[in-house]
């Protein structure tokens, strides 16, 4: 993976996912509980094909500065 940086945030006993990335909110992911598990999950909303068919990438931060 040259070139490839990946961010990976997971559950630890009581500390979530939003806590080990110090805030962040998925742009595209919404965070629940499974109803047959109980597990933290990220349901996909469906948001991103509406914004890239209109290129409205207003959402995404630059990340490019």
């Amino acid at each position: 993976m040259y070139g490839t940086t990946v961010v990976c945030c997971i559950c630890i006993g009581n500390i979530g996912v939003d806590e080990l990335c110090h805030g962040y909110t998925p742009k595209w992911f919404v965070q629940e509980e499974d109803a047959k598990t109980g597990n933290v999950i990220h349901r996909y909303t469906g948001e991103y094909w509406q914004c890239k068919e209109k290129q409205d990438w207003c959402r995404c931060p630059d990340i490019y500065l």
